[in-house]
């Protein structure tokens, strides 16, 4: 058996990188699939999670910009390759069975930003890249709030497999969603 001990340790000891790296890549992914979204939806809801995501990622990505260069590390110039992947697919597809399944990316997309944001927070060394973890979680549960309700709207395939109290949070305005999310991330 492979030790992978020296792995994890780097994974980890590098993880406030990788996370900007995560951050800055989903970033440029989700302001390309937004715009072709623009493009391909006529479903108001879709349009409105298009242009909430081109808004709140291009925001974020300045603001990793400054972090980055206050890091001193260089910042990808492009999202990561199964991200490309997937605007492709999307861009070959139209009508519903486009808004389906770029609804389904968009709820698996910020799950996993969530999940990726609280580890940052929770784990994460370097003070910069942690404050911005802080200070976009929020933006980015309000976000995940509209993203099922569109997603249910079109009937997107996942969406009514998350657990019940989650998509019931997502509708509530008090902020409930981040207790929600909380317990299962």
């Amino acid at each position: 058996m492979i030790d992978t001990t020296p792995l994890k340790t780097q994974i980890g000891n590098n993880f406030d990188r990788l996370f900007m790296i995560h951050a800055a890549q989903g970033n440029m992914a989700e302001v390309m699939m937004g715009r072709l979204a623009l493009q391909k939806s006529r479903n108001p809801k879709v349009r409105g999670v298009a242009q909430m995501t081109i808004q709140g990622h291009s925001e974020a990505q300045r603001d990793l910009a400054m972090h980055f260069r206050a890091m001193a590390v260089p910042m990808p110039d492009k999202p990561a390759p199964a991200q490309v992947a997937l605007y492709e697919k999307l861009r070959r597809m139209s009508g519903a069975n486009f808004d389906k399944t770029y609804m389904a990316q968009q709820v698996g997309a910020h799950e996993a930003t969530i999940t990726l944001f609280q580890h940052q927070i929770e784990h994460g060394k370097n003070a910069v890249a942690k404050q911005h973890a802080i200070n976009k979680l929020p933006g980015i549960l309000m976000h995940t709030a509209m993203i099922y309700d569109a997603a249910i709207s079109v009937q997107a395939p996942g969406v009514n497999l998350r657990p019940h109290p989650i998509l019931e949070a997502a509708r509530d305005t008090d902020g409930s969603i981040q207790k929600a999310l909380g317990t299962i991330c």
